[in-house]
């Protein structure tokens, strides 16, 4: 777009936002009164304020208008990436903003663009702040957000001071202002109107891609579930139970009772802060006394009688034993139809998604602990994530960038992001295969040291002649180097990783799996 540098100013704590919900967004995704007034309030809601590096001083000031105490700061944008067919623009020369498309604009007249909402992380290049002392206490206080780079912070006391608005003309420039908007197709700023976004269903996404990840440690199953619901590919049948849950997000075509019936779910329980809330919601919906359930769902009394009992603590049986007894039931049922009913219990069982990423029962499948963390995440949001699987390197960036991408698409916004992150390492795709090269051997071994798995139990070790050998008195002699590699046997490997998941009450680490296999 252009190789000049453009800005977001805002302050620090609109900025832990931006990191806490994974997405720039404008002032519509705040919750509770949280948004600190900015440039943003002074446009209309839909749209990022995006200003040249000789355009700042308002918005720096604006930045701080709410409390003198605030920490303002610049979110340099990278526009490059970034392909529209029209944006609102305001010009050196004139006082109005015009539509212009991608070939009409002008980067070096531009003094401020209007982007459409949201951005994602990866559209920032860096983030800068007037001061070295500034900056250190921002470095400090965005650790909980995880790495970035030595350099993605910065100070540059430049871009701060006051300058004289760039906008504003030598007399003798007047009326070939007049003139120029004359000729161009220019609107008032008070004519631009607002474009109204609801996030929650992006902030549902995110959160769903989150815990969804978490759960590939499982094995190859749930990395593949990962890789159809992240990019909607969920016609295969083998995605029965998937499909659904994509289809509310994605606004798939699809009409079934079942759909209904989890549509029905999300809408009602998607974005709402209490559980308490949701539950008695869930519980209202069950009860049917309003005659919404899709046909086939309306007997579910019983069911509702049950998670009733479990709200109350009447229930007279444990967890284990009522989701044995749900399992053993659904096992009657036609296949599509009954696992809802699992996944809405464990909306009963457990209060927050590290709790539930930490449940693990015999009965389980692991598609069903792919789905737990798919529903789960998608009723709770992106802001309840726990902190350790936000941070886990390369995810961060990757989700941010496939929500921005759903929620253009969800709003027909004519803009598009180049430059898709690098998707995040599947471990048992990327690393726990075949393998003769040394250095993964090595971490092969490194890793299964890590997680107390004997690597015989795991990895067969074979050499392959490349010519004649000869076996002599248990000495095997070969005419040409032979070659080592090592076979993994997934399946085993799947389950003796998990059993030992199991036995710690931490959140499994991908990111010190990460580290053995880069080393």
């Amino acid at each position: 777009m252009t190789s000049s540098r453009w800005f977001i100013a805002t302050n620090t704590e609109n900025l832990k936002f931006f990191y806490d919900c994974g997405l720039i967004v404008d002032r519509q995704a705040f919750p509770n009164k949280s948004y600190m007034h900015d440039m943003q309030a002074e446009r209309p809601k839909g749209f990022l304020p995006c200003l040249s590096e000789d355009n700042l001083s308002e918005a720096l000031k604006l930045a701080k208008s709410e409390d003198e105490n605030l920490i303002a700061c610049l979110v340099e944008i990278e526009l490059k990436n970034i392909r529209f067919e029209q944006l609102f623009v305001k010009s050196r020369n004139s006082r109005e903003f015009e539509c212009v498309d991608e070939k009409g604009f002008n980067p070096i007249d531009a003094v401020e663009i209007l982007l459409p909402s949201p951005l994602p992380l990866s559209c920032i290049k860096s983030i800068l702040l007037s001061d070295p002392k500034n900056q250190k206490k921002v470095v400090q206080e965005f650790l909980a957000f995880g790495e970035f780079s030595k350099d993605f912070f910065k100070n540059d006391a430049k871009l701060f001071k006051v300058l004289k608005p760039c906008n504003e003309l030598a007399p003798e420039l007047q009326g070939f202002q007049y003139e120029t908007e004359r000729c161009r197709k220019t609107v008032q700023l008070k004519d631009i109107p607002d474009h109204g976004l609801d996030y929650k269903k992006v902030f549902a996404y995110g959160n769903a891609l989150f815990l969804g990840f978490y759960q590939t440690k499982n094995g190859r199953l749930s990395s593949e579930l990962f890789e159809a619901f992240a990019n909607n590919k969920v016609e295969d049948d083998k995605y029965l139970h998937l499909r659904p849950l994509a289809s509310w997000v994605f606004d798939n075509q699809n009409e079934s009772k079942l759909d209904s019936f989890y549509g029905l779910i999300f809408d009602l329980s998607v974005a709402e802060d209490e559980l308490g809330t949701v539950r008695y919601e869930l519980l209202k919906l069950l009860d049917n006394k309003e005659d919404q359930l899709p046909s086939g769902y309306t007997h579910v009394s019983a069911f509702a009688k049950r998670l009733r009992e479990r709200v109350d603590r009447t229930d007279k049986v444990d967890v284990y034993t009522y989701l044995f007894n749900l399992i053993e039931a659904s096992k009657k049922e036609e296949k599509w139809s009954s696992k809802i009913f699992l996944l809405i219990s464990m909306i009963f069982i457990r209060d927050n998604s590290e709790t539930l990423l930490k449940f693990y029962h015999e009965q389980f499948t692991e598609e069903d602990y792919f789905l737990l963390a798919v529903f789960f995440g998608l009723i709770k949001g992106i802001r309840t994530t726990p902190e350790k699987i936000k941070n886990i390197v390369g995810l961060r960036d990757w989700v941010s960038f496939k929500m921005a991408e759903l929620m253009h698409k969800s709003n027909s916004a004519a803009i598009v992001f180049e430059k898709e992150p690098s998707s995040p390492i599947l471990i048992h795709k990327t690393y726990l295969r075949k393998s003769s090269e040394q250095r993964r051997m090595d971490a092969l071994q490194k890793f299964c040291s890590h997680i107390k798995v004997d690597e015989a139990e795991v990895i067969a070790w074979k050499l392959v002649p490349k010519d004649e050998y000869k076996v002599n008195s248990g000495a095997i002699t070969f005419s040409k180097r032979p070659s080592l590699y090592a076979e993994v046997d997934n399946k085993r490997f799947e389950s003796l990783m998990l059993a030992r998941i199991k036995e710690t009450d931490e959140l499994f680490s991908f990111n010190e799996v990460f580290k053995i296999f880069k080393d």
